[in-house]
């Protein structure tokens, strides 16, 4: 076996074995804690398309983590996100701005309009 060999067999061993730990660390929550999965989910999900449990929205410029992860399609990461676009550029001034939030496209900020406000 050549050294050229020797090292694509280790490489593939690696990539595999990343492969495996990440498997098993999705398992756990901690893990999910740190990972945005709602915009994985289809939208027939009931996580996404639940309805509006109450009349009020969310102002995405007061609102804390907890209170933006209380927003369907919005996960810790997301709402971090959020927080950290907000605390870098100042308040948002239109709802669609949330499209420069890194992990917000067209699809979810469609989804995510019913809920929030930012007055």
């Amino acid at each position: 076996m050549t050294n050229k060999e020797k090292y694509a067999a280790i490489g593939a061993l690696a990539v595999l074995a990343l492969g495996l730990v990440f498997l098993a660390l999705n398992r756990y929550q901690f893990y999910q804690n740190y990972v945005d999965v709602s915009s994985l989910k289809d939208s027939t999900s009931t996580a996404v398309s639940r309805p509006v449990e109450t009349e009020l929205k969310v102002n995405i410029n007061r609102a804390n983590l907890e209170e933006l992860m209380k927003i369907p399609g919005i996960g810790r990461v997301t709402g971090l996100s959020i927080i950290e676009y907000r605390t870098l550029h100042g308040e948002f001034s239109h709802i669609d701005e949330l499209m420069n939030v890194r992990g917000i496209g067209e699809k979810k900020l469609e989804m995510l309009k019913p809920y929030v406000t930012i007055r």
